[in-house]
């Protein structure tokens, strides 16, 4: 079988097809004796060595001469080949998850939408109406300062991909007094990030500091959910009104007194619950789904390092390593 290893700087790529690349990607061809699938393997676990080689400047480039110096220690054949069934196992097992992930993804977003629209109504809640609100009349902005209250250890930042987690950089200041207070359940984004989506609930059952620029604002009890309004900004109304909203300056200011302008239609505050606990579930689900990619791609990490390394042989006979299938449990 022809296979061809498309290599870039970082990059590699595997195909048992010809194909065409442009002038900054090599094609490795395999001989006799190496394994083309085992070769791709080594290759992208030398990536950042490979990266380093070709040096710091705007465009890395790895001569062939350099590419061609590189040594590699290889076992027989016949190992190569089983190492790389055994890798290839773990790589299907990771796209079948990543497959179902994305599945699970299409599903959550469907349900986010007919729900907070009320496209889909559960039966106890039929016929009774949904209000026309603006945020400000359901939440609160909340400037209550620190006043020496908690200290450096409670300061938080707002991460786009992270939520509000513990603040990684030193403090500017040695007073922390005016840094603002975050209860549970409150949100807090910087006014000039928001558009870009930095925005987070707080999760921890303590109260936290976050930097005075920040904008911290609660869901008023009995009026808004603040696990049905945490689900309403991932959705398209929110995105819709983040991006038209603010000062109009180059470096868009988005203030509370611009989000609580957004006009939102909110069902009774029980149908709000009902709605907020099915999609909880729902992301939970997707949650536990991503733990398991992650751990599932930890173990080929890990499995590559001593596979390709030799720190762990395998016999052409024996039974090949295989993951645990990613979708038993779910």
């Amino acid at each position: 079988m022809f296979t061809c290893i498309s290599f870039a700087i970082g990059k590699t790529g595997l195909s048992s097809e010809l194909l065409a690349t442009n002038q900054q990607i090599n094609a490795v061809i395999p001989n006799q004796d190496h394994d083309g699938e085992y070769l791709y393997y080594v290759l992208t676990l030398m990536a950042n060595r490979i990266k380093r080689l070709a040096g710091l400047q705007a465009t890395p480039i790895l001569n062939k001469t350099a590419f061609e110096n590189i040594k590699l220690a290889v076992p027989s054949l016949p190992e190569q080949r089983k190492i790389a069934r055994i890798l290839g196992a773990w790589d299907r097992a990771l796209v079948q998850l990543d497959g179902l992930i994305k599945a699970k993804q299409s599903r959550f977003q469907g349900l986010l939408q007919r729900l907070l629209k009320g496209q889909v109504r559960f039966p106890e809640f039929q016929g009774q109406p949904w209000h026309a609100v603006q945020l400000g009349d359901v939440t609160r902005e909340s400037r209550r300062r620190n006043n020496g209250q908690l200290g450096e250890e409670a300061l938080y930042g707002v991460n786009k991909f992270k939520g509000m987690i513990p603040n990684q950089d030193r403090v500017q200041s040695d007073d922390i007094s005016r840094y603002k207070f975050v209860q549970p359940k409150a949100f807090a984004y910087n006014p000039m990030r928001l558009n870009i989506g930095s925005i987070a609930r707080l999760e921890e059952d303590q109260p936290v500091l976050v930097s005075p620029d920040y904008i911290v604002f609660e869901c008023i009890p009995g009026e808004l959910d603040s696990d049905y309004f945490n689900h309403f900004r991932q959705g398209y109304e929110w995105n819709k009104f983040v991006e038209r909203a603010g000062s109009g300056s180059v470096r868009v200011r988005i203030y509370y007194r611009h989000l609580k302008r957004l006009k939102l239609r909110i069902p009774p505050i029980k149908e709000q619950q009902k709605i907020a606990l099915v999609l909880n579930a729902a992301r939970a689900e997707l949650e536990i789904l991503q733990q398991k990619r992650n751990a599932l791609a930890m173990q080929k990490k890990g499995l590559m390092q001593r596979l390709l390394t030799g720190q762990i042989r395998v016999k052409p006979d024996e039974q090949d390593y295989t993951p645990v299938n990613p979708s038993n449990s779910v």
